[in-house]
């Protein structure tokens, strides 16, 4: 029967079938869950016409992974050519191709640059690119992706490289390198020559090498350049970016001679700048701050001077038009020269029509000032993520001293945020009491479909939060037969798969515990056992009513804990969601209320494609960056692209709103924002 039918039906029917295509970033899980190789071979059988149509769409984002940071060289390239004999000609179709490798323990040295055996190392890995390179279509690859945390191989971006010589029309160039290898600047001559770039992304510079090649390559695609994001290692010193990166010429007197060096850089067509670690003069030049005009997002993490940089913007006749922007800051790093948060608060007042704001704050006094930012945008915030830290004693001596989540009074005191009405995320660091007495009030209009309560998980190694969850509902003795098997994973853990209940984590093999001080007697550790199960049991009474009828009635997921760094703190966290009705309803109506086995709420996994369907279409970042951080960090950062929760998008939002680094993914607001903001 499907044979029978029109060609351009059945592409109709292959585009439904496989997803939208979004981007590399957010489309790359749709694929591996969805359409998976066996549900195509299926197909396959069932209709060749159709399996034709599929087929394009399907490779058109591959994705190659080391299954370990421990094993960074074996790439599943093997076993992707080893799955079917039509493996290498569906490279054909490809256009855009990501290497990738998780980042849990080891964000650097993980080249192996102190090892006699890192020159085998990387040839491993260059062997196993070659032998995916074979099969690509020259000159029709859109975007690479390196997201080892290693240096590149030789014949990648050499001058002789690969994607010089065959793939010159890349648009999107992504790079997470390793920050800190001493050779890291080798083998990439090439990237000066690539001339076509919209993109930009590297994280882990460090040579003064590495940051020639970048100027050099900004100036080549200054004209075209759409979205920049650069993230400079500790030890690179924080570069100056206006000078170093830019080629800009400093604010110094009329009448000192221009020191000679690289033409400056203007960038006509940039729209989404983020920079990480990065040195922000003082008192930059009207040359300078041409760079942000155009921009629709800007995101600072980190960055030395950033409320002097902010301050000069707010002055400029011809304000910007931020859609979206992100803050890191540490006053304390600053010492005794701490800044004061007046240039934040004006810089955010003299903004219009704003719509994601990412803050983390830590150890600044007057935070109460972001109240009146809240009010001045609240017609058009829709995604508001706010995580404060201060300074706090961590022993019961009161000798030792560190910043540790603030919860401040002054966002529900005035009930500020009843008033936006346009808010469909929102991350905070707070109680859930807190939470609830603030949202309550004005519930049944709410618009949120997004809500994190976070915590930092590197303050709660100790804890298996979801175990924690998990226990408390048998202890309180409701039925646990539910055939999802989301509240019985103690009971029948062996029969789940690991995805679904995996309790363990790189974590448990190093058997940390939080430091304690007290008696010997462990009044201590029962005070603190006890005081985490009272927040348990807080947090699960605030997802029943969250999700029951007098709850929040557009509200799909409810985060608790840290989700940054991707699953590096997955004991530290627990994803809510709602119990969904079998019937299909509209974007815009309420849910339909019903009890889940004596819960208003489901255990959800945010590997879990179900939970960002078009029961939730939600828009989270609309500013086309790279995706990159959902984490329950204040930094909502995980590098960034636009986010439908319709489609599932998820790659790093850093941080939930449930806060991934910011950036990089609605999942941004739990990640991508965020994933830096824990370094």
């Amino acid at each position: 029967m499907l044979e029978d039918l029109p060609n351009e039906l059945l592409e109709n029917i292959a585009e439904w079938v496989r997803i939208p295509y979004l981007s590399p970033m957010e489309s790359e899980r749709i694929a591996d869950s969805l359409v998976t190789p066996l549900a195509l071979r299926s197909l396959s059988h069932a209709s060749s016409k159709l399996y034709h149509a599929l087929v394009p769409g399907i490779y058109r984002v591959v994705v190659f992974r080391a299954a370990s940071e421990w094993a960074l060289n074996v790439l599943n390239v093997d076993d992707f050519f080893n799955h079917h004999s039509k493996s290498a000609s569906h490279l054909l179709h490809t256009r855009h191709l990501k290497f990738d490798a998780p980042i849990h323990l080891t964000r650097f040295n993980r080249c192996a640059a102190f090892n006699i055996f890192r020159a085998q190392f990387l040839e491993d890995i260059g062997d196993q690119l070659c032998l995916a390179f074979a099969h690509l279509s020259p000159g029709l690859l859109r975007s690479f992706t390196w997201r080892l945390g290693t240096c590149l191989p030789a014949g990648v971006l050499d001058r002789e490289g690969y994607l010089i010589q065959h793939q010159e029309n890349l648009i999107q160039l992504s790079l997470v390198t390793d920050g800190s290898c001493p050779h890291a600047a080798g083998h990439l001559g090439g990237l000066c020559q690539l001339s076509s770039l919209e993109v930009i992304e590297w994280e882990g510079i460090q040579h003064s090498t590495e940051i020639g090649l970048l100027q050099k390559c900004i100036s080549r695609n200054q004209r075209r350049l759409r979205t920049h994001s650069i993230a400079f290692s500790a030890s690179a010193g924080r570069p100056d970016f206006s000078r170093q990166v830019l080629g800009l010429q400093g604010s110094t007197p009329v009448t000192t001679t221009r020191v000679a060096g690289p033409a400056p850089t203007f960038l006509p067509s940039l729209t989404c700048l983020t920079l990480s670690k990065a040195y922000l003069q003082k008192s930059t030049q009207p040359s300078a701050l041409s760079t942000f005009a155009g921009l629709r997002s800007l995101k600072l993490r980190d960055c030395v001077n950033s409320c002097e940089l902010l301050e000069a913007l707010s002055r400029l006749q011809n304000k910007l038009q931020l859609q979206l922007f992100e803050l890191c800051c540490d006053n304390q790093a600053l010492g005794p020269n701490k800044a004061s948060l007046g240039p934040v608060v004006a810089f955010l007042l003299s903004l219009q029509d704003l719509q994601h704001l990412y803050l983390k704050l830590s150890d600044f006094a007057h935070t109460h000032q972001i109240e009146a930012v809240i009010r001045h945008h609240s017609r058009t915030l829709e995604t508001f993520v706010f995580h404060e830290k201060q300074l706090a004693p961590i022993d019961n001596e009161r000798l030792w001293w560190g910043t540790r989540d603030f919860c401040s009074s002054w966002i529900f005191d005035k009930a500020e945020l009843r008033h936006l009405n346009r808010l469909s995320a929102l991350a905070l660091c707070a109680n859930t009491s807190s939470v609830r007495a603030s949202l309550e009030p004005g519930a049944k209009g709410s618009h949120l479909r997004v809500l994190h309560i976070r915590l930092t998980g590197v303050d709660h190694l100790h804890r298996d939060i979801q175990l924690e969850v998990i226990s408390q509902i048998r202890a309180e003795d409701r039925d646990e037969r539910c055939p999802c098997g989301c509240w019985n994973g103690l009971a029948r853990r062996a029969s789940l798969s690991d995805r679904d209940f995996n309790f363990a984590c790189l974590w448990e093999e190093q058997s940390i515990e939080s430091p304690r001080t007290g008696p010997s007697d462990g009044s201590d550790v029962s005070e603190a056992f006890g005081s985490d199960l009272a927040e348990i049991k807080e947090a699960m009474d605030f997802a029943d009513w969250a999700f029951g009828p007098s709850g929040l009635p557009r509200l799909e997921v409810l985060a608790f804990g840290d989700f940054a760094y991707d699953e590096r703190y997955r004991k530290q966290r627990f994803l809510a969601r709602r119990n969904r009705s079998v019937r299909l309803r509209l974007s815009d109506q309420s849910p339909q209320i019903s009890k889940h086995y004596g819960w208003f709420f489901c255990i959800g996994d945010m590997n879990d494609p179900s939970l960002w369907s078009n029961d939730c279409p939600i828009k989270i970042d609309p500013t086309h960056i790279s995706p990159k951080w959902w984490g329950v960090n204040v930094k909502i950062t995980a590098t960034s692209k636009e986010l439908h929760l319709n489609t599932f998008m998820v790659e790093q939002i850093k941080g939930i709103c449930i806060l991934p680094m910011y950036d990089e993914e609605l999942l941004y607001v739990f990640q991508e924002q965020f994933e830096g903001w824990t370094e």
